[in-house]
């Protein structure tokens, strides 16, 4: 009894040391101590397992210190010591994808899932991967897996919305941008997605509302209001909805050629309105009458708006 006793407290007596260490949140003096232990004399009866554990931890405390080659070399000694670690083959293929080394960083994660199917971490950043490669297709399935493993990893069910976005599945996009804003209702992407798949389906309120958010949260973006706009106009609002246009031209020169595409849009999918759009346009941009005047014919039928003199069409 005696012999297994003791390297369960020397067990104990390391594990406290490492965790004073990083209470003190001094990764150089975890590293130099690890070290030591691990270049010392062996120690009878201490696991195999144990022994992999203290390598990882060097390895972590490398990381802290931007040591990666000396990190990289801590969780290969890991496997050495004992070749199914599980934390040592994650820790090696994260180091991979972040070298850019996607196709061995894949291939890591996927011989780490063989061994444990339901790893999240692994299922997540191995589609990440397939993200970086631009194979949404095959990152879906993973970031999908990742969800029902653990339905609050909130970067799982952002990034299935993207996927899902991406490929034009609007409404299944929808419905992972909302559970993402209802583990963190200030995540700009995730409204932003949110904003664009109500667009898309037709929810054009609740797009106006996801933008008037996104526009509190953020201040003026160009996104928030090409979309706010669009659905202002789908909602037959035309003068909300040419008001979030111009705004958009205000704050970025660029987004004055949008106006004239949105016109020309107009003229083919909604003629009622486009002569009237234009005209709003020509107020605030009357060197665009070239550009605009094949549309302006459109406005016969066009709304009242009040100006500064008065009401006119």
């Amino acid at each position: 009894m005696e012999t297994e006793a003791a390297p369960r407290g020397l067990e104990g007596v390391f594990e406290k040391r490492i965790c004073e260490y990083k209470a003190r949140n001094r990764p150089e003096d975890l590293a130099a101590y690890l070290q030591d232990i691990l270049a010392g004399p062996d120690y009878p009866g201490l696991p195999v397992e144990f022994k992999a554990k203290l390598s990882n931890e060097r390895g972590w405390a490398l990381l802290q210190l931007e040591r990666v080659a000396e990190a990289r070399h801590s969780y290969e000694q890991s496997l050495q010591i004992d070749p199914g670690n599980v934390t040592a083959r994650y820790n090696l293929a994260n180091l991979d994808m972040h070298a850019n080394d996607l196709v061995r960083a894949m291939h890591r994660y996927g011989d780490l899932l063989a061994d444990v199917p339901d790893h999240a971490g692994a299922l997540y950043n191995k589609a990440l991967c397939h993200v970086l490669r631009e194979e949404v297709d095959l990152a879906g399935p993973l970031f999908e897996r990742v969800t029902r493993i653990e339905p609050d990893y909130l970067g799982a069910q952002f990034w299935l919305g993207e996927c899902r976005l991406r490929r034009n599945m609007y409404a299944e996009a929808l419905e992972s941008f909302q559970k993402v804003l209802a583990l963190d209702g200030g995540h700009t992407e995730a409204r932003r997605g949110a904003a664009i798949c109500c667009l898309k389906t037709g929810a054009y309120r609740e797009a106006v509302g996801q933008c008037e958010a996104l526009l509190e949260d953020t201040g003026p973006e160009l996104t928030a209001l090409r979309i706010k706009g669009d659905a202002h106009l789908a909602l037959g609002e035309v003068e909300e909805g040419v008001r979030c246009h111009l705004d958009m031209a205000f704050i970025e020169f660029d987004a004055r050629e949008f106006l004239i595409n949105r016109a020309r849009q107009l003229s083919e999918e909604n003629p009622g309105i486009a002569g009237y759009y234009c005209q709003r346009i020509l107020e605030h941009f009357p060197d665009f009458e070239p550009a605009l005047k094949p549309f302006l014919g459109q406005a016969d039928n066009a709304p009242l708006y009040l100006t500064e003199t008065g009401l006119s069409v």
